[in-house]
């Protein structure tokens, strides 16, 4: 599979997946947050890890060095001395990490009777270890580095993003993650890495998923699963292009490149669903009638327990 075949979805996009993720719909550009970044505030360095990516304000021109040095910051993991009186909530606000991760870092730690004095540790933000990663893959703002971008690769995967666990089972698959992870292919770590984003509904990996069962690589050839990550590969694909509905309306709002973007964007979508669809043809007049019908419930499990 290419990589650029989705990259509208997992790496050309990186500005609206941060937005998405932290609930903001335009980075800060009046500098009222620099304060909190200083402080520590993830969000905050994320934002402007974003505003120096973007550069599109005269007042922060575009510093991808800089960028990369807030995702830096919002990505490493620290450890914080908890002031006297100081509430697990207040400490979810200073940092802006899910209460959920800064429990999960520290499973001696009673967050619920939390005292002064107490060493924590603070977990970085995921998406700026994705962000890092890719600009350290690409060259932008650092010296291109593989090793180095499987390493902030990895941090994201592990907890739990699924474009990191994409990305991670890509190198792991193409063996380009050289000297950090493997110089040579690592199938059944690509199975690995694409089953956890697969699994969270991640398209990308549910397609290259699909692939190594039908192959037998990595793991046993077993074409009712490849069925099944085909088919929900290819309903993916089709869920995220532009509804007919608001196909004018996004003309009219959007600029010529912005517009022109989302039609490349959909032309690639729609040649996905197309793909997986002859994919699924093909198994289906491979595979027992028993089989079949085995494979299109999971499909149908899958989509039912998505839903809820």
């Amino acid at each position: 599979m290419s990589r650029g075949k989705w990259n509208s979805t997992k790496l050309g996009l990186l500005v609206a997946v941060l937005a998405c993720a932290w609930g903001c719909s335009k980075p800060d550009y009046d500098g009222n947050r620099e304060k909190d970044a200083a402080a520590g505030h993830r969000p905050s360095q994320i934002e402007w890890g974003v505003i120096y990516q973007e550069g599109n304000k005269e007042k922060y021109p575009k510093d991808l060095a800089k960028a990369a040095r807030w995702y830096e910051l919002a990505g490493t993991t620290t450890n914080y001395t908890v002031a006297s009186g100081e509430s697990r909530w207040q400490i979810n606000e200073r940092f802006g990490i899910p209460l959920e991760l800064i429990r999960a870092a520290n499973p001696e730690v009673d967050m619920n009777r939390i005292k002064g004095g107490e060493v924590i540790t603070v977990p970085g933000a995921r998406i700026a270890q994705f962000n890092l990663g890719m600009l350290y893959e690409q060259g932008m703002g650092v010296k291109q580095d593989l090793p180095q971008a499987a390493i902030w690769y990895t941090r994201a995967a592990k907890a739990g993003l699924a474009d990191a666990q994409f990305t991670l089972g890509y190198l792991l698959e193409k063996g380009t993650a050289s000297g950090t992870i493997v110089d040579t292919p690592d199938l059944v770590g690509a199975v690995h890495w694409y089953s956890r984003s697969a699994n969270q509904g991640f398209g990308p990996a549910q397609q290259n998923l699909a692939q190594l069962h039908m192959k037998g690589q990595g793991t046993t050839q077993n074409l009712v699963r490849a069925y099944k990550w085909f088919a929900l590969a290819g309903r993916n694909a089709k869920e995220y292009q532009m509804p007919p509905s608001t196909k004018a309306e996004f003309k009219k709002k959007l600029s010529k490149e912005e517009w022109n973007a989302k039609v490349k964007r959909d032309e690639a979508l729609k040649e996905t669903e197309k793909n997986m669809a002859a994919a699924t043809a093909r198994l289906e007049g491979a595979m027992p009638p028993a089989d079949l019908t085995r494979a299109k419930q999971l499909v149908e499990t899958f989509v039912a327990k998505r839903e809820k």
